[in-house]
């Protein structure tokens, strides 16, 4: 069996992702996914808009991360 240990920064980073695709996805069900931009996300999920580029750099991308799980 292997353990593997998330430094602080890793969770950081995923809890960061998972906010925006959850904040994201939101807004779309809401909105449309046309009508959402990245400032409206960025301030969702109380990050910056460089933030959601520096993850996603395509909004597309955000509804590719939150069928992820599904697969």
């Amino acid at each position: 069996m292997v353990t593997v240990t998330l430094s602080l920064r890793d969770v950081k980073h995923s809890l960061t992702e998972q906010t925006i695709v959850e904040k994201a996805l939101g807004l779309f069900r809401e909105h449309g996914f046309t009508q959402v931009s990245i400032k409206q996300i960025a301030k969702a999920a109380l990050v910056s808009e460089k933030t959601v580029f520096n993850y996603f750099p395509y909004k597309e991308l955000i509804v590719v991360a939150g069928m992820q799980p599904a697969l």
